[in-house]
């Protein structure tokens, strides 16, 4: 295909995906008997989306609209889990971990709990690098203002970038899948409620460096957004324990992350403009 024609189709399918999602929130308002057959009708582009989620990385990764897509796509799914029935379906028969999973930036442990000082390290340098990226589509910028010769290793700056790169929908659609208990235990497991914490706890760097005066953080609107979606994450899965699986609490509480500090400087956060 010509470029010019693979243009048009992006610019289709995210209109399609606006529209969707548009059309599912109409459709979630309406409460009426007669409205439930519509809203089911859904479900069908909710099947669909997750089947692009599973090669949004392959084909469009190095796109500048690559995480505008992924964000559209999230936010789809979003509307459509806000009904629990839709949230069992997307866990049990849909495969919506299965295509989600394939964002989360390598390892899977995570790097705070394995190398604390490192990232510390990490997080000084990353913020400067972050305020000055105003969107999060400028991969190659961001990776070329790292500094190479730094003591922390290119696996952790790697990880760093994977976390920029998910945007608010993504954790408030691991949120609302949690209606289902099933998606708790595999948020803990799976590493996706470690990156909440860890995206939250980067944020929450940046805010501390600005004095907990936002208004100075060039992109603070969009990490703002990122903070209230890591933070529904976290509540959803906070008291969630399983006999296989451990408590949600362990993690959450962990000295790594010191959420209360992290909590209480949000709340204390100025967000007038003097």
């Amino acid at each position: 295909l010509k470029e010019s024609t693979r243009q048009l189709q992006k610019t289709v399918g995210v209109n399609c995906l606006l529209f969707l999602s548009k059309y599912a929130h109409m459709m979630l308002a309406d409460d009426s008997e007669s409205n439930e057959s519509k809203v089911k009708d859904l479900f069908n582009a909710g099947t669909a989306v997750i089947n692009l989620l599973m090669h949004l990385k392959t084909v469009h990764s190095k796109s500048k609209n690559y995480v505008t897509l992924l964000d559209n796509m999230c936010t789809l799914l979003c509307k459509v889990t806000a009904l629990k029935e839709a949230a069992f379906l997307a866990v049990d028969s849909w495969g919506v971990f299965n295509a989600l999973t394939i964002f989360l930036p390598s390892p899977l442990s995570g790097m705070l709990q394995e190398e604390e000082e490192k990232l510390e390290k990490a997080v000084k340098k990353y913020d400067v690098d972050y305020m000055k990226t105003t969107t999060t589509s400028n991969n190659n910028e961001l990776m070329t203002n790292f500094n190479m010769e730094e003591k922390t290793s290119s696996e952790i700056k790697a990880y760093k970038i994977g976390l920029h790169n998910l945007p608010a929908s993504y954790f408030e659609l691991l949120a609302s899948l949690c209606k289902v208990d099933q998606a708790k235990s595999v948020c803990l497991t799976d590493g996706y409620l470690r990156r909440a914490l860890e995206k939250l706890a980067i944020i929450y760097s940046l805010l501390h460096a600005a004095n907990y005066q936002p208004y100075q953080l060039n992109n603070w609107q969009q990490m703002k957004g990122e903070v209230v979606a890591c933070l529904k994450l976290i509540v959803a899965c906070a008291n969630h324990t399983s006999v296989q699986k451990g408590s949600a609490n362990d993690l959450i509480l962990s000295r790594f992350f010191h959420v209360e500090d992290m909590c209480q400087g949000i709340i204390i956060a100025r967000n007038d403009i003097p």
